[in-house]
């Protein structure tokens, strides 16, 4: 009797395990899709960002064709912003290193002609040196 009662448990468990799965699943929504609720309380998945209009427990949504060419054409639109916005950093950055170019090119000349001022003194204290001597 108590094998047959724990039988029954386990059976009235896993009925009730399973029925909660079968409702998780049912309330999953991939992340490209979105819940529609009408008025009715019916739940639709339509794609993510399409165009829809709810009249009572009518939806209307946008054909694929339409829907794809929009997509398409936000993308283009977000492209060329990007696009105009990388040249502008572009530009910017030439500036900015041809400036740094300026300036290296600045240093090392100021460089050189320290070391030849410094070369040239030196010339000369060896040269008072060696007239001491």
């Amino acid at each position: 009797m108590p094998r047959v009662i724990f039988l029954l448990f386990l059976a009235a468990l896993n009925l009730l395990l399973s029925a909660g799965e079968a409702t998780a699943k049912d309330k999953e929504t991939p992340p490209w899709m979105e819940d529609v609720i009408t008025g009715d309380r019916k739940i639709y998945l339509i794609p993510k960002g399409a165009k829809k209009e709810v009249f009572g427990s009518q939806v209307t949504v946008e054909t694929t064709e339409e829907y794809a060419a929009r997509r398409i054409y936000e993308f283009e639109q977000f492209m060329e912003g990007r696009f105009k916005t990388m040249d502008e950093n572009y530009a910017a950055l030439k500036a900015e290193i041809d400036s740094l170019k300026n300036t290296v090119e600045q240093l090392q000349r100021e460089i050189s002609q320290a070391v030849k001022e410094v070369s040239g003194e030196a010339g000369v204290a060896d040269d008072g040196e060696a007239a001491e001597q």
